[in-house]
This record gives structure tokens, sequence and C-alpha cells, in this order.
């Protein structure tokens, strides 16, 4: 337990840096340029503004929160839609040589592709709301998972194949014994990768959806009062930045979690290992 607590602590303690270091540059940029209040507000008038009430009587940190969680479901079930197409493209990639080399050059198109652009069309196609909020998130987040299950598939020692087709084992136990536990251990050092990509494409999905919910819809509504008000717009900013982060570790270690507990469930026959 000392490690996980470990890696914990140094996480927060890096953390509470890092906000110290971006306090003191807010702070200095202002100070420099002397940017008056409408160009650029004080931290302490940031922070301050979150314990304001909004035109409906809420508080905003909560308000934030609300739209941000609406933001954060959709991530969720583009990142679960993401983990389940990547790993079925990385699996035909990987174990079919004549589709893989086919099939790649249309992923790395996709991926290719402006997000931006892909927005408006999905928000006409299935109307504004989550669900093209989750495809996006899923279009956003899916070609990392192509790569670590190709990689993790491909990786697998020929020693091992051997191994186990000399035990006379079939296809399907070579798949489960050797290549699922490889692509898992892949999928979780990418996972970071397609939670921070899903949720950049579901913030991306709330703006040309003219949408009330969302994060990115109250950080638009913001915008437009900067020059008199330019508190909520970066209450909107640091409450985005934070919910991004916070996902994407936590879904990090639920990840981690899930694939260590199923990889204590596989064991390779004697001598394997080597």
């Amino acid at each position: 337990m000392r490690g996980p607590r470990r890696d914990a602590v140094a996480v927060a303690a890096g953390c509470v840096v890092v906000a110290l270091v971006v306090v003191a540059l807010w702070e200095l940029v202002k100070l420099v340029a002397g940017l008056d209040r409408t160009r650029l507000p004080h931290v302490w008038e940031v922070l301050a503004h979150f314990g304001a009430r909004t035109s409906q009587g809420e508080i905003e940190l909560v308000f934030l929160l609300g739209n941000l969680w609406v933001t954060v479901r959709s991530a969720v079930f583009g990142i679960l839609c993401a983990l389940l197409v990547g790993t079925a493209l990385g699996v035909l990639t990987a174990k079919r040589p004549v589709l893989g080399p086919s099939l790649m050059p249309l992923l790395v198109l996709s991926r290719a592709l402006p997000l931006v652009a892909l927005a408006p069309p999905l928000v006409i196609l299935f109307g504004p709301g989550w669900v093209a909020a989750t495809i996006m998130a899923t279009l956003a987040g899916f070609f990392p998972a192509v790569v670590a299950v190709a990689r993790g598939i491909g990786e697998v020692p020929v020693a091992q194949r051997e191994l186990l087709d000399s035990f006379g084992a079939p296809r399907r136990r070579q798949f489960t014994v050797l290549e699922l536990p490889a692509a898992l251990t892949h999928t979780s050092a990418a996972i970071r990768t397609v939670a921070a990509w899903a949720f950049l494409g579901a913030v991306l999905a709330e703006l040309p959806s003219g949408t009330q919910d969302g994060i990115a819809a109250v950080v638009l509504a913001a915008s437009q009062y900067y020059s008199y008000r330019p508190e909520p717009m970066w209450c909107a900013a640091i409450v985005v930045a934070g919910g991004g982060v916070a996902l994407v570790y936590l879904v990090s270690w639920l990840v981690r979690a899930a694939a260590r507990a199923a990889l204590r469930t596989t064991h390779l026959p004697a001598g394997a290992e080597s």
C-alpha cells in the first residue's frame, strides 16, 4: 500500500505546485502588462466569484458543477464506446494481416480530421444533446485505444506463442492467455490519452449545439459579457480544466485497477513466462 499512497501524495503535491506556479504567472503577467480588471482580474477576484449568486439565485460553483456533469456524462459514455470500438479495431488490425494494412490508413485519416469541423454535422444529424456529444467523444478518443491494443497483441513474444502451440492450445486460448493481457497492459497505459481526447470531444460537441446545458455552453455565454464581467468566464474555464484533469485520473485509476484484476485471473502454463 505504500507505493500507491506515495504516488497519490506525489500527484497531489505536484498539483499544488503547478497551481501555485500558475497563480504566480497570472499575477506577474497582470502586473507587468498593466492589465486592468476588465482584461484580466486578480486570482482572488475569480476565486471569490465561485461563491457569488447567478441570475437564477444559484451559487456559481454549484451551477458550474451541474453543467460540468452534463459534459462529463457524455465524455464517460464516449470513453466506454471508444474503448469498445478501439479494442475491436485493434484486434482486427493485429489479427488480420490483410485487413490491418488497409484499415490503418482510414483510421489515421479519421484522426487527422479536425474535431471542430466534425461537431456541426454531428449536431445536425443527431440533434443537440448527449448523443452527438457521445459520438464526438468516441471519435476523438478511439484511435489511441486502437494503437494500444494492436501494439500489445503484436508485441507478444514468439516463444510464448510457440510454447502454447506445443501444448496444443487452441487459438482462442492463445488470445485469452497471451494477447488479451498484453492488450490490457498497453490500453491501461494509453487510457489517459483516450480519456483526455474524449473529454475534449464532448466539450467541442457542445459549442455549435446551441444548448443551454453543458460546460461549453456556459463558457460561450460568459464570454459575451467578458468586457465588464470577466470573472464568470474564468470560473468556467477553471472548472473545465479541473474537471478534465479529475476525469482523466479517475478513469485511469479505474481502468488500471480493472486491468490488474483481470490479469490476476490469467495464468500462463509453466515456463511460458521465460
